[in-house]
């Protein structure tokens, strides 16, 4: 995962800004869901990568989020079909942000 960060005021500092926290616990949150979720549903699962990007929305008025998951394993596209639906359904970060 990659995050901008934002420069802190103080000469030599450098701290996340809000913006990118959020999108930081977003990405944490979904490799935490994808795993417990690949469990709960039986599917096997090697590896899960989460991108994070922003875009300014359109009319000016904050963010649009780009979320890409990269999923590796031994399954079935079908089967990990299934996995994104059941974490697009309960991921609580997720939901937070996409409402």
């Amino acid at each position: 995962m990659t995050l901008a960060l934002e420069t802190d005021p103080r000469p030599g500092a450098e701290a996340r800004g809000s913006v990118a926290q959020v999108l930081g616990a977003l990405a944490d949150c979904q490799v935490v869901v994808y795993r417990a979720l690949a469990d709960e549903l039986g599917i096997a699962l090697d590896g899960v990568e989460v991108t994070v990007s922003t875009t300014p929305a359109a009319g000016g008025a904050g963010q649009d989020v780009g979320l890409e998951v990269t999923l590796s394993g031994p399954e079935t596209e079908e089967r990990y079909a299934e996995l994104r639906a059941a974490v697009d359904a309960r991921g609580p970060v997720l939901d937070l942000v996409s409402h």
